[in-house]
């Protein structure tokens, strides 16, 4: 009976290894097949990938108000980590009439969710990670910075 045992385990620990080097390749891929958006990347007037233009930055963190903006700046940071996020799949509206996207982000920390206004470019940027499309690798600083170098 102790061999029978010593056989099972020996199967079991085979199969978890095929399935974590099997759940490496797929991310692998993934990784590879993704759209990287950087600062650069990221601004339409640098390429066919772009999401935002740089009016659209450039209004946001001279217009917005605090709590736009430190929004706007969590999710680009959580979506730099990869973090899971879940929302609507089109904006709601508030009784002043500003359409806005209820995000849920669950991090390892918990779950945060928070409200961004939505804005030109945030429909795209939100779908394409969503569907796992794009790589975000900036924050709003320095989208910011690259958008006034233009």
């Amino acid at each position: 009976m102790k061999n029978f045992k010593k056989e099972e385990d020996l199967f079991i620990s085979q199969i978890k290894a095929e399935r974590d080097q099997s759940a490496k390749e797929v991310s692998s891929h993934l990784a590879d097949t993704k759209t990287l958006l950087d600062a650069k990347t990221m601004i339409i007037e640098n390429g066919e990938m772009g999401v935002l233009s740089t009016d659209v930055i450039i209004r946001l963190v001279k217009e917005s108000p605090t709590d736009q903006i430190r929004g706007v700046n969590t999710l680009l940071n959580y979506m730099k980590e990869g973090v899971k996020i879940n929302t609507s799949g089109f904006p709601s509206t508030d009784k002043n009439g500003i359409e806005y996207y209820w995000i849920k982000l669950f991090s390892r920390t918990g779950l945060i969710e928070m409200r961004v206004n939505n804005f030109e470019g945030l429909d795209d940027l939100l779908h394409g990670y969503l569907r796992g499309e794009y790589s975000v690798q900036t924050n709003l600083e320095q989208l910011y910075k690259e958008a006034i170098s233009q």
